[in-house]
């Protein structure tokens, strides 16, 4: 795998993050490390924890998912907004696959 191609797949990852976690959320809750080795493992990338969990925190911020706390672990979960959120990024995915296709036959 070239750096190149390991540099635009790590940028992905991280411009879909928010919605890959919400997809993930949707599912069951989760806490920060279980998210960190599920994009280990689905998506072969490390996501650090400093990363993982400015993310969550923004989403938290945005009322996009909230915590519970459980057996002293944070579990985070969807909120009423995540889930709409969801399903408004679900309903234009084929438009953004449509618009990457294009983007990428013109370089």
């Amino acid at each position: 795998m070239s750096k190149a191609f390991r540099d635009m797949h790590y940028s992905l990852i991280k411009l879909l993050m928010k919605n890959i976690i919400l997809s993930k959320l949707s599912e069951r809750p989760l806490g920060g490390y279980d998210l960190i080795k599920f994009f280990h493992k689905k998506y072969k990338v490390l996501i650090s924890p400093g990363t993982m969990y400015s993310c969550l925190y923004s989403m938290e911020r945005n009322n996009l998912i909230e915590t519970d706390c459980k057996e002293e672990k944070r579990l985070y979960r969807l909120t009423a907004k995540g889930k709409q959120s969801l399903e408004e990024f679900r309903k234009e995915k084929q438009r953004i696959m449509n618009l990457t296709e294009k983007l990428l036959m013109e370089i």
